[in-house]
This record gives structure tokens, sequence and C-alpha cells, in this order.
């Protein structure tokens, strides 16, 4: 989850979903979809730090080294900033200047 709010920008986690119904959706192996500004790659780290057996999930040292591989590669865009500050930070009448 914390992954989700620090790469949407405080987003809400299960957008449109009920805080009641969210233990049986998990249950049921649901999970939120990607983020509009997260590519595939940062998304699929996320979901596996969301595998419903704990043994199965990355460990802060795998993450790490995952993020600095990530970090390394210069080239890759992995969260679109610019487009998701603006669509979820500024108010709707603000336009990018």
């Amino acid at each position: 989850m914390v992954m989700y709010e620090i790469f949407t920008v405080g987003g809400e986690p299960f957008p449109g979903v009920s805080m009641r119904e969210i233990p049986a959706l998990l249950k049921e192996d649901y999970r939120m979809a990607c983020p509009k500004f997260v590519s595939p790659k940062l998304y699929n780290i996320m979901t596996n730090c969301w595998k419903n057996n704990p043994s199965e999930r990355p460990s802060f040292e795998v993450l790490r080294s995952m993020f600095q591989d990530m970090i390394r590669d210069e080239e890759q865009e992995y969260v679109n900033l610019v487009q998701l500050l603006y669509e979820n930070v500024l108010p709707s009448g603000c336009s990018e200047d």
C-alpha cells in the first residue's frame, strides 16, 4: 500500500471500493490496477509486494536492489510525475504553463 500511495502522490488505495469490501476482495486475489502513470516494471514490483504469502514477497534487501537497478537506468521513466502531478494535485481549473 505504501508504494501505491507514494507512486500516486497520495492516491487512495482501492479507489471506488468500500473499506468493508476489501478483505473479501483480497481473499479472492483481487489486486489494484496499475496506476495511470506507473510503468509496467514498477507495477510488477508492487504486485509482488502484495502476494498473499509473506514468504513470496520480496525482502527489503531485494527491493532496495531492484530500485537501485532502476535508478541506474536513467533512460527509463518509471513514473510520469509531470502528468501525475497535474492530474492528481493541481485543481482542475489549473493548466500547464
